[in-house]
């Protein structure tokens, strides 16, 4: 048996979509699980990141999709923007069967049975907080980078290592804005830090932000020790808020996972209580992280989720 999953998105959606792959690999025991990374030919706003880690030996790339795929695919993505139109949901899943072969497309995910063939096809982003928390362990051993880093990352990899560190991101971009989706405030990020404080006196804030500029023109964290995390890649970007102590996170995969594959224990998680915009809302619950504080994204205050 053999599952084939096909990339979309930025790192943190890969991370969700290859936590689901191997999920199903462990679960039927498959022989194998192939990355189909085609789609970063033509998208050009994100890139495929996840080659630059180790994973399982047992999981190859590829950047080929069949015909019958792709026409599967097209017509999951159709239905799946007139279920949100129309119903303001996200589409449920598709599982099905057909020439021997099984699809299993969706966007955010409770697992199930799998139709199952010798091949299995996964499409979509497959947001499941169940799947990840299920796959952590191997997860940890599996999303370690390959290379050493660059001298920028190192050097701030040596003070977020030896501080009380609170990696904190940050989402503000005109594409969170333009889709209504929540953005934390800086009452959310204060009280957030307030609330570390009370228990870790001395801390240093290492900022995450699509914005930096904006975080920095505004001086956001002007009273606290802060560094901001730039002229890093990607993934060194991801690995420095895993190392970081403690999270206080915004509603992005990439920051979830930061959080979610931390290297340091002990530390404090704070999460803003909305992580959809309201069309999707009821599905928050699948990016629950256990043990985290949540707050009230615009007040700071603390929300029971």
């Amino acid at each position: 048996m053999q599952i084939q999953v096909h990339l979309l998105g930025g790192l943190g959606n890969q991370l969700f979509q290859y936590a689901a792959a191997r999920y199903y690999q462990e679960k039927y025991n498959a022989e194998s699980v192939i990355i189909e990374t085609s789609n970063y030919k033509t998208f050009k706003l994100r890139e495929l990141e996840l080659g630059h880690y180790k994973l399982d030996g047992m999981c190859a790339f590829s950047d080929d999709t069949g015909f019958l795929q792709k026409l599967f695919f097209f017509v999951y993505r159709v239905y799946q923007k007139l279920y949100s139109m129309i119903l303001g949901k996200f589409a449920r899943p598709w599982n099905f069967k057909m020439m021997k072969k099984s699809y299993l497309c969706t966007s955010v995910y409770t697992p199930k049975t799998l139709r199952i063939s010798n091949e299995v096809f996964l499409y979509g982003y497959f947001v499941s907080n169940e799947i990840a928390w299920s796959m952590r362990k191997k997860l940890m051993g599996e999303i370690v980078l390959k290379e050493t880093g660059s001298s920028t990352y190192l050097d701030f990899l040596q003070i977020i290592e030896t501080t009380n560190s609170i990696g904190i991101s940050i989402r503000c971009d005109e594409d969170y804005v333009k889709n209504r989706w929540p953005i934390g405030t800086k009452k959310y990020y204060h009280e957030g830090i307030r609330l570390i404080k009370q228990k870790f006196h001395d801390i240093d804030i290492f900022v995450f932000a699509d914005r930096i500029d904006k975080v920095k023109n505004e001086q956001w964290f002007s009273e606290w020790n802060v560094y901001y995390i730039e002229n890093t890649t990607v993934t060194e970007s991801f690995e420095l808020l895993r190392r970081c102590r403690h999270h206080i996170i915004s509603n992005s995969t990439f920051s979830w996972w930061g959080a979610f594959l931390k290297y340091r224990n002990g530390g404090i998680c704070v999460c803003m209580n909305r992580f959809f915009n309201d069309r999707y809302k009821e599905d928050d619950k699948l990016t629950m992280i256990k043990d985290a504080i949540y707050l009230d994204y615009i007040t700071g205050e603390i929300v029971k989720c």
